[in-house]
């Protein structure tokens, strides 16, 4: 009877050793397996940012192509408007200098001026008009402030506006005197008073022309101007 007693813890220590002999193999089978699982999820992982970052390159390089094919269009496009004679009421040498000086520039303001002179080439003096006031509102005070201006009178006074006409080119001469468009204005202003009926109007403006600017690119034409207002009274 002892001895069954003793056979007994034995045996069950047999089996508790057994048991935990299995269960450590379990355990490490099921270690193996999360760990294979693991290095399964890093490698997908590992190929999926390669992907991601070849893809991001290649996205990269369609969008430097791209660009360069926009930029490439755009100067297409300027040199194709270019081609396209003016109006007859847009001076085309001032129209051809200011596009050769605003090309020269870079930034939106630059882009925004380039735009309203495509425009005006095109004869779409509404939309030019437009363009050319914001520039004049954003940028009261550059280089191209007075330019701008008289691209106004030109585009009112195309338009048939003549009063808004006179009120543009007494602005680009008034505002800037010292500005390369002062004898462009005052000239303009000139005929549009001729236009307008008012020769007494229009004579001082060529008076002051030839007066002020006796050597200028203008002063032929405003003592033409004078000689012919004079023969009409």
């Amino acid at each position: 009877m002892m001895g069954f007693r003793i056979a007994i813890p034995l045996l069950l220590l047999v089996m508790s050793s057994c048991s935990s002999g299995k269960l450590k193999q379990e355990v490490n089978r099921d270690f193996s397996q999360v760990r294979n699982v693991q290095a399964d999820h890093t490698a997908t992982i590992e190929s999926l940012q390669s992907e991601i970052r070849r893809l991001s390159g290649r996205l990269d390089e369609i969008q430097h192509h791209s660009q360069g094919r926009t930029a490439e269009l755009e100067k297409t496009l300027e040199r194709v408007s270019s081609r396209v004679p003016p109006p007859s009421t847009v001076p085309g040498q001032l129209l051809e200098r200011d596009e050769r000086l605003i090309a020269a520039q870079a930034g939106e303001a630059a882009s925004q001026y380039t735009l309203a002179l495509r425009k005006l080439r095109g004869a779409d003096f509404r939309g030019a008009s437009s363009i050319f006031q914001s520039f004049v509102k954003d940028n009261p005070d550059t280089a191209f402030s007075d330019n701008a201006l008289f691209w106004l009178g030109v585009c009112a006074e195309s338009s048939g506006d003549l009063g808004g006409a006179v009120s543009f080119y007494n602005d680009a001469f008034s505002r800037f005197p010292a500005e390369d468009f002062v004898e462009p204005a005052l000239f303009h202003l000139g005929k549009v008073f001729q236009k307008m009926g008012s020769q007494q109007e229009a004579a001082d403006v060529f008076s002051k022309l030839k007066e002020d600017y006796p050597r200028g690119s203008y002063a032929n034409q405003a003592g033409e101007e004078l000689r012919s207002l004079k023969g009409l009274r």
